[in-house]
């Protein structure tokens, strides 16, 4: 038994007890709950991933966790409009006592707790898209009746990405920019390689030009994707270090490096520590130059020159090295 109440006994139990019209996405928000997948920034803030505890979007009142989304006011709301069309034993929402199965619960009314449960998952997540907090019950109802609604479009994950990307933030006029990438695959011998590249345009030249000086190189082992993508930033910054201009801008399409440089998430993996901590200290280095720079994240289609580096690295590594403006002083 966990601090949770989950129970691996009653969880099977209750899994061969559940209703065979329950929906797939309703079985997956269940699956969700046990592990304690939502990610609602209660759950960040936990785990050092977040600043703060943000307050629920449907209420705006009590905390962001999974467990509140049965009680929160908008969703007692909606479930008092429908009561009397339910039947008197689900007349109430329900909480995790329920879905964790500590609770005996009919299995019409367990369908309902979570159909419940997955409509004010897509209402809070309308909401942080940036939809108005308006007219909530009747959008909570719609989604318990109509769960199909929720299954999404048609479109394919290719498009669903496309749709998402936007470009980076145009360059300053005086601004140098770096972009670095990491990469993990199999070589033509079949060989699991960890490479980087990196990339560097001179102020005054676009991204849409042919770099200024370019740089790559193979990982050593063990390699990960993350440890490779570290790789990439710690050349930028070292050629940084060694050629410091007004202002410099380092690009990179790995989340979890630019948000762990900027101090917004954690790093707790301890192969990774010694390099954010040597990033961080040259990072320190170029302010203490007199150097002004921005680090932000880039989607990878913005970031090919560095990755084709890295994959290139990887296919061949006689390509490895560095092109001859790279390592001017």
């Amino acid at each position: 038994m966990t601090a949770r109440g989950w129970h691996r006994q009653l969880f099977l139990q209750g899994l061969l007890n559940l209703p065979k019209q329950l929906s797939q996405s309703h079985r997956w928000h269940l699956a969700r709950l046990h592990l304690n997948g939502h990610m609602t920034s209660h759950r960040l803030h936990a785990a050092h991933q977040a600043p703060a505890v943000l307050p629920c979007a449907l209420c705006n009142a009590s905390a962001d966790t999974a467990g509140h989304l049965f009680a929160c006011p908008a969703v007692t709301d909606a479930f008092a409009i429908m009561a009397p069309a339910l039947p008197v034993h689900a007349n109430h929402p329900g909480s995790l006592s329920h879905v964790f199965f500590n609770t005996p619960t009919a299995p019409d009314h367990f369908h309902l707790i979570l159909a419940t449960f997955t409509a004010a998952w897509a209402c809070r997540g309308a909401i942080h898209r940036g939809n108005a907090r308006t007219r909530l019950s009747e959008f909570l109802i719609r989604c318990i009746q109509h769960p199909y609604l929720l299954a999404g479009g048609s479109a394919s994950k290719r498009e669903r990405r496309l749709a998402r990307v936007s470009p980076p933030q145009p360059l300053p006029q005086l601004a140098g920019l770096y972009q670095a990438d990491g990469a993990l695959a199999l070589n033509p011998q079949q060989l699991l390689l960890g490479a980087w590249g990196a990339a560097w345009w001179e102020a005054g030249v676009g991204r849409a030009s042919n770099p200024t000086a370019t740089a790559a190189g193979l990982c050593p082992d063990p390699c990960t994707n993350n440890i490779a993508e570290f790789f990439g930033l710690r050349e930028c910054l070292r050629r940084a270090l060694r050629n410091p201009g007004r202002l410099l801008i380092f690009e990179l399409d790995s989340m979890l490096v630019v948000m762990m440089m900027s101090g917004i998430w954690g790093c707790h993996r301890a192969h990774l520590r010694p390099l954010l901590a040597e990033c961080y200290d040259m990072a320190e280095g170029l302010t203490a130059l007199g150097c002004q720079w921005v680090l932000r994240h880039v989607y990878r289609e913005y970031n090919k020159v560095a990755d084709k580096l890295a994959g290139d690295c990887i296919q061949d590594p006689a390509s490895a090295g560095p092109s001859p403006l790279w390592s001017l002083q």
